[in-house]
C-alpha cells in the first residue's frame, strides 16, 4: 500500500467507483448509479474545481476521495465538499480516515472555510469521522448532512 497520492486518471476513478459493490455504490452516491452514469458524471467534471486523492495498492484504488471546491456567493465564501469510498477488502486500516485529514488540511490551507460531506443515516463509518471532525449531523429523510462549525 502507498501513501496518498493525487489521482488523475478519470478512468482510474471510474474503475474505482465500479469495483464498489452496488451496495456501496448506493451509499457513496445516495442513489444506484451505472456505468455509464458514472462516466458522464467523471467525464463532466472540471478538473479545476475537483480533485481526487487516494490510496492504490498494485495499480488499483483501494480508497479515494472527492473534493469538490466552489464559491457560495451567497455567503461570500469558499467552501468544499468530499466524497468517500474504499473497497471492502481495505476498511478498517483507517484509510478513510487518513484520507478526510488530508483533504480538511488540504482545503483549510486553501482558505475554504466550510467543508460539507453528505452519507446515508445508516453509514456508521462517515458519521464517526465527520464526528471526530466536531461537524455538525443533521438527519433528512434517511441523509445525514455534516457541516463544518
Amino acid at each position: 500500500m502507498n501513501g496518498i497520492k493525487s489521482i488523475n486518471s478519470k478512468d482510474l476513478v471510474i474503475e474505482h467507483f465500479m469495483s464498489l459493490s452496488d451496495e456501496d455504490r448506493y451509499s457513496r452516491f445516495g442513489h444506484k448509479i451505472k456505468k455509464e452514469a458514472l462516466d458522464e458524471f467523471i467525464t463532466k467534471l472540471d478538473m479545476h474545481h475537483n480533485e481526487f486523492w487516494g490510496f492504490t495498492d498494485k495499480g488499483q484504488i483501494t480508497a479515494l476521495i472527492h473534493i469538490s471546491c466552489h464559491e457560495d456567493a451567497v455567503h461570500c465564501e469558499r467552501v468544499a465538499t468530499f466524497g468517500l469510498s474504499v473497497l471492502a477488502s481495505h476498511r478498517g486500516k483507517g484509510l478513510a480516515q487518513s484520507l478526510f485529514d488530508f483533504a480538511y488540511a488540504r482545503v483549510k490551507s486553501k482558505g475554504v472555510s466550510k467543508v460539507y460531506m453528505s452519507c446515508l443515516a445508516h453509514n456508521e463509518a462517515i458519521k464517526k469521522i465527520c464526528s471526530k471532525a466536531n461537524m455538525q449531523l443533521q438527519t433528512y429523510q434517511g441523509e445525514i448532512e455534516a457541516v463544518t462549525q
